[in-house]
């Protein structure tokens, strides 16, 4: 019976008989070595340990009570527009600048104008 040894990363593992190694965490990654191996090989190209990695059935779907029902990216995009604002910003004066602006050029025109004439 051959013996599997495994490295799981930190340290080596085994031996173990196929039916140990079935309880083992094996990925398709695992390095695998048995005698006969010149070097470990993953244990994915180990044709007895491909069987570890096939899914034998397909799960059938979720029943609806366990989905949740999220919404599409769009329907949460689209949402906003018939939100409402709890805090509505308040409508800014948009010619409070410019007229304060044309006043001090007012003045500025004013005040050159009356130091020149004296």
């Amino acid at each position: 019976m051959r013996q599997y040894y495994i490295y799981d990363g930190k340290m080596k593992k085994g031996p173990f008989d196929l039916e140990q190694l079935k309880s083992q965490f094996l990925s398709k990654e695992t390095p695998v070595w048995y005698e006969g191996l010149k070097d470990w090989v993953m244990a994915g190209n180990i044709e007895e340990l491909k069987d570890f990695f096939i899914l034998k059935t397909i799960p059938p779907p979720l029943p609806k009570a366990f989905q949740k029902n999220i919404p599409s990216r769009n329907e949460i995009l689209n949402s906003f527009t018939d939100a409402t604002e709890l805090y509505p910003e308040k409508r800014r004066n948009r010619f409070l600048v410019p007229i304060l602006i044309s006043i001090i050029i007012i003045a500025g025109i004013i005040i050159t104008l009356f130091f020149y004439h004296v």
